[in-house]
């Protein structure tokens, strides 16, 4: 059974890395069915993001200070389940994007990868079921 069709996915980009969250952050507003509702710069403001607006899809940084991405996708997913993570990493098959996937994350993607391959990965977790 495949989710619902949103008519828009509503992602929240979650960095500590300004140039990473603007950058990701406009490539996914360029695509008209995408809309970035909030940016947050660590995992507890994820947390707390996350909790108050119901994303789609949240794309999330691995390596952030305090709560880091994967304890933050942990967190995510025991409060709204239907939410569905994708790790934006720099390490592309490392320890801890393996933990993040055991945790609950749907996919990873590697931060070399250009933008668009970022957004055809948002747009692929929004429909995971």
């Amino acid at each position: 059974m495949t989710r619902q069709l949103l008519s828009v996915i509503r992602v929240l980009v979650v960095d500590d890395h300004e140039v990473i969250r603007d950058m990701v952050s406009s490539a996914l507003c360029a695509a008209a069915d995408i809309d970035v509702i909030a940016r947050c710069v660590d995992g507890l403001e994820a947390c707390d993001v996350a909790a108050s607006t119901r994303p789609d899809v949240v794309l999330m940084d691995l390596s952030m200070p305090g709560i880091d991405g994967v304890e933050a996708t942990r967190q995510i997913l025991a409060d709204n389940p239907t939410v569905r993570v994708v790790i934006l990493t720099s390490a592309a098959h490392g320890r801890r994007a393996n933990e993040a996937l055991e945790v609950g994350a749907v996919s990873c993607v590697f931060k070399g990868v250009g933008t668009a391959e970022v957004v055809r990965a948002v747009r692929a977790a929004a429909f995971v079921a």
